[in-house]
């Protein structure tokens, strides 16, 4: 930028460097780690969406895709995929917490999002740790978390930013087999599927008790 010094006709050149401030970072954990085959569990999902379709008017659907009920993993045909996915969760997890927790299932279920459909921001409540199973890869429609610390709430300036979306931060591509763990609480969305690519996605849910 260029500064104009009060008094002095001189102008001068200064470099400013923005930096993020790595300061109360939320993790999340992502890895490549396909469990089975997922052609036959996108095949599986697809059949409840169809008897979910069936069994819903039309004029009770909207833009949010169809989601399985919440037991979904407690179905015979997805015990190799709900073993596995516990399993990841266990091996991250543990080694955060003092001896004694345990790192329980709670629920899950299948998002299927079709072209148009989006899932709004939101949490996951009643859950510690929420996970990600891609079946499908990502594509034009990512995975995206809002910063929990720029609440609109906490400065009155967010409504004067030229960009007012700047709080939707590191928008996420995953690819077919890959998984992200990521804190309940924290605010996260899926962009609008515009494409004609069907984007399968598992959902689980999971809480931090003591034995």
């Amino acid at each position: 930028i260029l500064v104009y010094t009060t008094g002095i006709k001189i102008m001068t050149e200064v470099n400013v460097n923005r930096e993020v401030l790595d300061a109360y970072s939320t993790y999340s954990y992502r890895l490549k780690f396909p469990i089975g085959d997922n052609k036959v569990w996108v095949k599986e999902i697809l059949q409840w969406e169809s008897r979910i379709l069936e069994k819903t008017s039309q004029d009770k659907l909207d833009a949010y895709g169809v989601a399985t009920p919440p037991n979904l993993l407690n179905q015979p045909v997805f015990d190799e995929l709900k073993s596995g996915i516990s399993n990841i969760v266990n091996l991250i997890l543990k080694p955060l917490y003092i001896d004694g927790v345990e790192i329980v299932y709670n629920d899950s279920w299948a998002n299927i999002f079709r072209k148009g459909d989006y899932a709004p921001l939101h949490i996951h409540e009643d859950s510690h740790w929420s996970c990600v199973y891609y079946l499908t890869a990502t594509g034009n429609s990512p995975l995206y978390f809002k910063d929990p610390r720029a609440l609109p709430v906490m400065d009155s300036s967010v409504p004067l930013l030229k960009n007012k979306y700047h709080t939707l931060t590191q928008k996420k591509e995953f690819s077919s087999g890959e998984l992200i763990l990521f804190p309940s609480w924290l605010e996260h969305g899926v962009m609008e599927n515009k494409t004609d690519d069907v984007r399968v996605s598992l959902a689980s849910n999971f809480r931090v008790i003591m034995k």
